[in-house]
């Protein structure tokens, strides 16, 4: 065999080498798309999903004009409701910012001021609200209190 001979031998391996890769990209997407349950139906369609676990979910199907709520999970798919398209969305509430929930259950955004009567001397502010005086107390202990 010369060297002709080798060249023919190798392209021939090459050959025979993309026609398997071409044969299993085709198998792959045949059998990826029929186990992602990617099957085309006229009336049935999935319309969105929200997993709430490892194996439950719900699910948005639209049958027809029609779309339905359903719960899956563990083997079994429960009807939840039937649900309307077109109704508005409640707007989700906006999560609290940090310093605003501290203040209100720490007590250092509102500053009350007690009344005393003329011969008793205020209750400090820290004997009434421990939370306060920890906070106070960090505050000192890194260097940036107020007092």
């Amino acid at each position: 065999m010369g060297q002709e001979g080798s060249f023919l031998y190798y392209l021939g391996y090459l050959i025979v080498f993309c026609v398997i890769l071409f044969l299993a990209w085709l198998t792959t997407r045949f059998v990826g798309s029929k186990a992602s349950g990617d099957v085309r139906t006229k009336r049935m369609k999935v319309v969105e999903t929200l997993p709430l676990g490892m194996d439950r979910s719900l699910l948005l199907v639209r049958v027809g004009e029609k779309h339905y709520l359903l719960a899956a999970g563990r083997g079994r798919t429960d009807f939840m409701s039937e649900v309307d398209p077109g109704a508005p969305v409640p707007e989700t509430e906006r999560p609290a910012d940090f310093r605003a929930i501290l203040e209100r259950y720490s007590g250092l955004g509102e500053r009350v001021v007690r009344p005393t009567s003329p011969g008793e001397e205020a209750e400090s502010d820290s004997e009434t609200n421990p939370m306060r005086n920890g906070i106070r107390r960090l505050r000192k202990i890194n260097g940036n209190g107020r007092e």
